[in-house]
């Protein structure tokens, strides 16, 4: 999701540049993007520069080595996917999963789906699928 609100990220410790931009990519970010954004005309998302330093992220000094590896490799594997044009939801959803295990939220994986899926048709008007829902 890209604001005009927003002209670059500046990652005070250099070291977590990747481990941020693999977190900012996540549906974690997307629902704090939903919930911190306003609607426009047509359901656009406005997100000015207060609402975008409101956005969620984890703060990464607070990780293990390990999570921070799960959560790296699940972002490579998403972005492979992705770069070469594939169907990346189950890539996704495996980052989300590393994301969430990291805060130890992964049984609530149902329900950030459905808060995604809740806030965008509100604002949108439109019904989205939850096709992310895991059984």
């Amino acid at each position: 999701m890209i604001s005009d609100g927003c002209k670059g990220i500046n990652v005070l410790e250099k070291d977590y540049t990747e481990l941020i931009f693999a977190v900012l990519n996540s549906s974690i970010t997307r629902l704090s993007i939903e919930m911190e954004g306003r609607a426009e005309g047509a359901g656009d998302l406005q997100l000015m520069k207060n609402e975008l330093e409101k956005i969620l992220i984890l703060d990464p000094r607070l990780l293990s080595p390990e999570e921070i590896q799960q959560i790296l490799i699940a972002f490579e594997d998403y972005e492979k996917a992705r770069n070469s044009g594939q169907f990346v939801t189950d890539k996704l959803q495996e980052l989300d999963l590393a994301v969430l295990s990291a805060l130890n939220l992964e049984y609530r994986i149902n329900e950030l789906y459905s808060s995604i899926a809740m806030k965008t048709n509100l604002r949108t008007g439109r019904t989205t699928e939850e096709s992310h829902v895991i059984d």
